[in-house]
């Protein structure tokens, strides 16, 4: 069956994203904010709960996106 894409919604295209995303979605329904470029994503239940625990028990945040963990990755292995 053909369906113009205004009919898709945004859940439905990005369906095969795993991880983070930068809208919510249907799984992706809290928001964390990156601790190294301060960018807001969504993350799903048991990423929000991970998170969560690890500010409440350190009062830093771990989370980063996908893009500064792959720079800091980078500037690892150039040093």
């Amino acid at each position: 069956m053909t369906m113009l894409r205004e009919t898709l919604s945004q859940e439905a295209e990005q369906g095969a994203l795993d991880g983070p995303t930068r809208f919510k979605t249907l799984v992706n329904q809290h928001a964390l904010y990156c601790s190294e470029c301060g960018d807001l994503f969504y993350v799903n239940d048991h990423a929000f709960r991970r998170f969560r625990l690890a500010i409440e028990t350190s009062d830093e945040n771990p989370f980063r996106c996908d893009e500064c963990e792959d720079a800091m990755a980078d500037e690892e292995r150039a040093h």
